[in-house]
């Protein structure tokens, strides 16, 4: 299915429509290769980058949109609002 992506400083979020996510920290691990999304430390930027890509997106009640056509514009960032 359709992937979303978020970075922030050095950290890459990575999520899907079924709710799986996966959490990199580009400055010590560049190749991506330590998912760190599972870990303790990592849960609470876990939760705001996916609330903050949730809402770029304009996904209501937190949940990521399915499938857009490529060509599709994006939603207007004031319709999340609402």
């Amino acid at each position: 299915g359709p992937l979303y992506s978020l970075v922030d400083g050095a950290f890459h979020y990575i999520a899907n429509v079924r709710g799986e996510a996966q959490l990199f920290d580009l400055g010590s691990d560049p190749w991506e290769e330590r998912d760190l999304s599972g870990t303790p430390a990592a849960r609470a930027r876990v939760q705001v980058m996916r609330d903050s890509l949730v809402g770029l997106v304009g996904a209501p009640a937190g949940r990521l949109p399915a499938a857009r056509r490529p060509d599709a514009p994006l939603p207007d960032a004031s319709e999340g609002a609402r």
